[in-house]
């Protein structure tokens, strides 16, 4: 699944107000990290947002009320919490990438994805293990006088491989890599959509809570995990 990376460019935060959250689309009111509380919308990104959408039909539209799932969203995986949020939610704040490389050094390589202005776009931090690897997304863009880059906390947490080692590849839950459908119904019930199903029987299996957490799982053909990705989509 492509990354939509370019609807929202730089949210930071302050704690003034730890329940305050505001829209992804709101413009910042100051160029510093410490301060700033809303994505600046880029207009140049309109046709990528399209593009997108087009490509996943599932991001195009939210699912009814009685497929959303129940009970705490989840909002980590990996030790890591996704820091995207809707308006209006009070999940927790998402972890800075500097913690993120206290707890699993520094990344093995960054690739940006730069909209077509150049102002901002999306930076992917790469991390590779023996059998293991991450991705963490954030969003970025150029402010200030000095337009010195201004970072989001994590949109998007992607973890491959077949079992997890220690944090790496498991969620808030407990939800493994390496674990089996009737796991995940365990652990988070019967409310998920399978988009689609690959002819050798792999499936894409997709949850989503009223506040926008989004959890989607990758199941092998032999019906074990083999991708998680966690996100949180502005409403």
């Amino acid at each position: 699944m492509p990354h939509p990376f370019a609807f929202f460019l730089a949210k930071g935060w302050d704690n003034s107000n730890p329940k305050e959250t505001k829209s992804c689309g709101q413009r910042p009111g100051r160029n510093k990290l410490s301060g700033l509380r809303a994505w600046a919308f880029i207009p140049a990104v309109a046709v990528l947002a399209f593009l997108f959408i087009a490509a996943c039909p599932a991001a195009a539209g939210y699912p009814d009320k009685d497929q959303l799932a129940t009970g705490t969203p989840e909002t980590k995986l990996s030790g890591i919490t996704v820091g995207i949020r809707p308006v209006g939610t009070e999940l927790p704040e998402g972890t800075p990438i500097s913690e993120i490389i206290k707890l699993y050094g520094p990344p093995t390589s960054k690739e940006d994805a730069v909209v077509p202005d150049g102002v901002g776009g999306t930076r992917f931090y790469k991390w590779e293990w023996p059998g293991l690897r991450m991705s963490v997304a954030t969003y970025f863009y150029y402010g200030g006088a000095q337009q010195a880059m201004v970072e989001s906390h994590p949109a998007y947490i992607d973890v491959w491989g077949d079992a997890p080692r220690g944090l790496l590849g498991v969620t808030g839950r407990r939800l493994q890599l390496g674990a089996t459908l009737e796991r995940q119904k365990i652990l988070y019930g019967d409310r998920y959509t399978i988009p689609y199903t690959e002819k050798n029987g792999a499936k894409h299996v997709q949850m989503e809570w009223v506040d926008g957490a989004e959890l989607m799982i990758d199941y092998g053909p032999n019906g074990h995990s083999n991708h998680i990705r966690l996100t949180c989509r502005e409403k």
